[in-house]
């Protein structure tokens, strides 16, 4: 089976094809220095900026390394709209 080389709109297919891989690699190219920008700051902390780091870390957002445990401790408020009553049981 023949076909034209115009079906499909061929000859613009291929340029935008190419247009798209062109568009990717500058994105990559942008988030490559974006990355390396990155590993250069965090290259640039301190030990104590680490810590400071971890610290706010393990605070907002629950960090816990390999091996460690974590434990909750609620408290427990008492009102005194309860009443104590001897038939509860706990």
């Amino acid at each position: 089976v023949k076909q034209n080389i115009l079906v499909n709109d061929f000859p613009n297919v291929i340029f935008q094809k190419q247009k798209t891989i062109e568009d990717n690699e500058l994105s990559n190219k942008q988030l490559q220095n974006d990355n390396k920008q990155l590993q250069e700051q965090i290259d640039g902390y301190t030990e104590q900026d680490l810590s400071l780091i971890e610290s706010q870390a393990r605070f907002k957002y629950g960090l816990i390394k390999d091996g460690e445990v974590f434990y909750q401790i609620n408290t427990t408020v008492e009102t005194d709209n309860v009443e104590d009553s001897s038939e509860s049981a706990l």
